[in-house]
């Protein structure tokens, strides 16, 4: 069976802006004596944020950069590319790190990123090719993978700071998980994820879609 479209392009720009604006509003909801506490894996919150801006500085860096001319990735493919790169891992440990180390002001800078990608956004056409580590991607394609981040990343955000997962990132849930189930079966694992979501069998230890 070939690639079947997902979205719209008018829902992928809804996705991520519904998505930015609630993850957004988690981050403003941060406590202040909250950033040095677990966020996710080896990450502190102040750390899994500084990841979670990537979503919007990546999205403007990307439109500035030359396109290459190859056929563009699906966001499916994309995901397997970049998930099965040699030390991927890794690599975005230690990034976030660095990252939030040069971030005194996260909510200031979540803000900013955010609205410097919505402006970069304005008028920029879909169909157009970015650029990206695995290859070049469809504009809509990229910002897939974005909402996607920006979705777990919302909801992972909200659950490390006991905070109610706001209803923009409940909206955006199911689009994610449609999005994981498409990368799944592009990697060959939908089958365990489809036992375990119709309550047959629970999913594999570590079992990850993207990971």
């Amino acid at each position: 069976m070939g690639y079947i479209p997902a979205m719209e392009p008018s829902a992928v720009r809804a996705w991520f802006d519904e998505a930015s604006e609630a993850t957004l509003s988690v981050i403003d909801a941060i406590p202040d004596d909250a950033w040095s506490r677990p966020g996710l894996g080896d990450w502190t919150i102040h750390e899994l944020a500084a990841h979670t801006i990537r979503a919007w500085t990546m999205v403007v860096r990307y439109l500035h950069e030359p396109v290459q001319a190859d056929d563009p990735l699906t966001a499916e493919e994309y995901f397997c590319q970049a998930m099965s790169a040699p030390g991927v891992h890794e690599g975005v440990l230690q990034r976030g790190r660095e990252e939030a180390a040069g971030l005194t002001d996260l909510p200031a800078a979540a803000h900013e990123a955010a609205e410097l990608a919505r402006a970069e956004l304005s008028g920029a056409s879909g169909e157009r090719h970015v650029t990206s580590r695995f290859g070049p991607l469809t504009l809509d394609e990229y910002l897939r993978t974005r909402a996607f981040e920006l979705t777990v990343h919302g909801i992972d955000l909200a659950r490390a700071a006991q905070l109610p997962v706001p209803q923009g990132l409940v909206s955006c849930a199911g689009l994610a998980a449609e999005l994981a189930a498409r990368v799944a079966a592009a990697r060959g694992t939908a089958i365990p994820l489809l036992l375990a979501a119709t309550g047959r069998e629970s999913l594999p230890r570590g079992y990850n879609v993207v990971g």
